[in-house]
């Protein structure tokens, strides 16, 4: 007897199950194609923001409704469309957002933001990558400081001024709490703004003081004795000194051209705890910015090209330098005298007499210089200077030693380093050592 073929009921129950299993291997095959995508597009935003996020920052405000942000970026690869800040209250809550896609900081380089945002407590800094019509979010940059603002808000009037301080009258500058905004660009035959209270922003909205007369003994700005003052956005030149602190601390200087100036461009007198930024002091007589006895500072996005000395730091310790360009100056780029535990880095001082110059000055951090072309040395460690470390300074094609420790040295560390083929005086220990701390200029 032949077999019995399956009922028709039994079909339809075995189609229906095919059909369940198709849908569900469909099913399956959507929602793999749609985590996929959702790992590749995270994976994507992680790749691309490694590259572009290396960013620092740091904040002043000027007033209660007026912000300054620098964000600062590092060494790194990978393009950057735009910077997006978001600036929050007290609570926490976002109340202000503000998008730059001009003024992007390049490698190594500090951009300032000023904002106008009324209440921001403190705020977060995202690179943005547009890539593909796509619009990438990095990782927040990283914040130097606390979570909020360098300095509280100063609560308290904006005073529009449109003159210098004239002699036998009242200063202009001649109350705290209050932010002082130029008008215009003023000049004066004496020292033009003097400043002896606490807790004073001077905004020179862009504008610039200039010295009028034949004999110069005077300061574009000059403060002594002062706290929490805020100097930004303005130009001095002709002055004796276009900007001198002293006995003053925690201040912040930024956004500021100190040239052309008789003396020094802007100096820190026993002043510590300072915070200058985006300042450039080139073409004065002597010194682009001066630290006598001050310590405890931070200077960054600092160019002072064409003086006798770029950056000369007397007697001056634990202060932090970065981002600094002194190029030209008929002396030192940067010159250290009698000064310990500074930390100095991204440095170009090309084209000098000497590129850097550490005189008795002991267990500095200096690294990622460049001191090329300097018509004598490049980098000079000089009387009692031990116990310093060099690390990435890339030293080449000057005039004399591309490295030059006086023999009696000893302590020096550090590697990454390059200098010419027989451009160099080792120190007493034998410091550096070709392919332990040096590498040959190609």
């Amino acid at each position: 007897m032949g077999k019995k073929g399956l009922s028709k009921r039994s079909q339809s129950e075995i189609i229906t199950t095919v059909l369940i299993i198709l849908l569900v291997i469909v099913a399956v095959f959507i929602v793999y194609v749609a985590v996929r995508n959702i790992i590749k597009s995270g994976t994507e935003q992680a790749d691309i923001s490694s590259l572009d996020v290396s960013l620092t920052t740091s904040s002043t405000s000027l007033s209660q409704s007026l912000v300054d942000i620098s964000v600062s970026r590092k060494a790194g690869a990978g393009n950057i469309s735009e910077i997006r800040i978001i600036l929050k209250d007290s609570a926490g809550k976002s109340i202000c957002t503000y998008s730059n896609r001009t003024a992007i900081p390049k490698e190594l380089e500090t951009v300032v933001y000023t904002i106008s945002c009324s209440g921001a407590s403190s705020y977060e800094v995202y690179p943005i990558i547009h890539s593909g019509g796509k619009e990438v979010i990095g990782m927040k940059a990283t914040r130097v400081g606390s979570g909020s603002f360098d300095v509280p808000p100063i609560i308290g009037n904006v005073i529009e001024i449109d003159s210098c301080d004239v002699p036998g009258l009242p200063n202009k500058i001649n109350q705290s709490n209050t932010v002082f905004r130029l008008k215009n660009d003023v000049s004066s035959a004496g020292t033009c703004f003097t400043i002896n209270y606490n807790n004073v922003a001077l905004d020179g909205n862009n504008k610039v003081i200039i010295y009028n007369a034949p004999v110069d003994n005077y300061y574009g700005i000059y403060a002594s004795g002062v706290n929490n003052l805020t100097i930004s956005n303005i130009t001095v030149t002709g002055f004796d000194d276009g900007i001198s602190l002293t006995s003053s601390s925690n201040n912040t200087l930024f956004n500021i051209n100190s040239s052309l100036n008789t003396n020094h461009g802007l100096t820190l007198d026993s002043s510590s705890n300072n915070t200058l930024s985006s300042i450039t002091a080139n073409n004065n007589k002597y010194y682009g910015l001066y630290l006598y006895s001050s310590s405890n500072n931070k200077l960054s996005s600092i160019t002072a090209n064409s003086n006798t000395y770029g950056l000369y730091l007397y007697s001056s310790s634990n202060n932090k330098l970065s981002s600094i360009t002194a190029n030209t100056n008929t002396n030192s780029g940067l010159f250290l005298s009698l000064g310990s535990n500074n930390t100095i880095s991204n440095v170009t001082a090309n084209t000098n007499r000497l590129g850097l110059y550490i005189y008795s000055s002991s267990n500095n951090t200096i690294s990622n210089v460049t001191a090329n072309t300097n018509t004598n040395l490049g980098l000079f460690l000089y009387l009692s200077s031990n116990n310093n470390n060099l690390t990435k300074v890339y030293s080449c094609a000057n005039g004399g030693k591309d490295f030059n420790c006086s023999s009696s040295l000893t302590g020096t560390i550090g590697s990454g380093n390059t200098f010419g083929a027989g451009k160099i005086e080792a120190c007493l220990d034998g410091w550096p050592v070709l392919g332990v701390n040096y590498a040959v200029c190609p």
